[in-house]
């Protein structure tokens, strides 16, 4: 009883960066991530990826539970971010770029984000924005750019158990929208369910085409990762790419 209990602390003390590297230290070569343009990484290249944006983030000033906003369509950065973030103690914010332009504007007065990534896709929306002289990096240009410049990151993972990881926006009540804020522990309790309900595995490839602002994607999305799958990222409902 007394190594169910130790089992129990230890598993809610978890952090999905440390859960992410034993998947590295087990399957380095295996497929991690495949891009929405068709790049493919295995888990160590990711990794690295990670760990670089770690450096980023860190290099930025922020410090464990600052934001950090992203407005992008579905691809592998969005997930970097989620994992370098877990790793140095940050929480991302998944704007979702659906709202209007208030109601964007809200979102980031809300959580105030000491480094906003954006895709050109989005830049007319983006523009309008008032930022308040904030940190920006624009992820066609500026993210490759960046990582260039940046060495591993060799810290511990800071963020673990219940601290906060993500801030996904509902829609779902009158008014502006809430942001719900989604623990570490959150994201590993809801992997674990579906790998017990649906049978999920490591033999597994995540289609990631519904946006990673909403739980549907981003939990499976990092949980694939945790338990050793697979995610490929689509750029929305299309139907002949999931099914390939």
């Amino acid at each position: 009883m007394e190594k169910i209990s130790d089992l129990i602390k230890a598993s809610s003390e978890a952090s999905v960066a440390e859960l992410f590297e034993v998947q590295v230290s087990r399957n380095s070569k295996s497929m991690a991530v495949i891009n929405t343009d068709g790049r493919i990484y295995s888990y160590e290249e990711f990794l690295v990826r990670t760990l670089k944006l770690s450096s980023l983030l860190l290099s930025y000033g922020l410090k464990p539970k600052d934001r950090v906003a992203i407005i992008s369509e579905n691809r592998s950065e969005y997930l970097e971010l989620q994992i370098a973030c877990a790793k140095v103690g940050a929480i991302v914010a998944a704007i979702n770029w659906r709202l209007s332009q208030d109601e964007i504007q809200y979102c980031i007065d809300l959580v105030e984000p000491e480094l906003i990534f954006f895709s050109e896709r989005f830049e007319e929306k983006y523009s309008c924005l008032k930022l308040k002289n904030k940190n920006c990096i624009k992820i066609e240009s500026d993210y490759e750019k960046e990582l260039l410049k940046c060495k591993l990151y060799s810290g511990e993972s800071i963020g673990r158990g219940e601290d906060p990881l993500i801030i996904l926006f509902t829609s779902g009540t009158t008014g502006y929208p809430k942001g719900a804020v989604i623990s570490h522990r959150a994201v590993i309790a809801r992997i674990m369910y579906c790998c017990m309900e649906y049978g999920i595995n490591s033999e597994d490839i995540f289609p990631a085409w519904p946006p990673m602002f909403h739980m549907a994607s981003t939990d499976l999305a990092i949980g694939s990762l945790i338990i050793g799958g697979s995610v490929a990222f689509i750029d929305g409902f299309k139907s002949l790419k999931i099914i390939q």
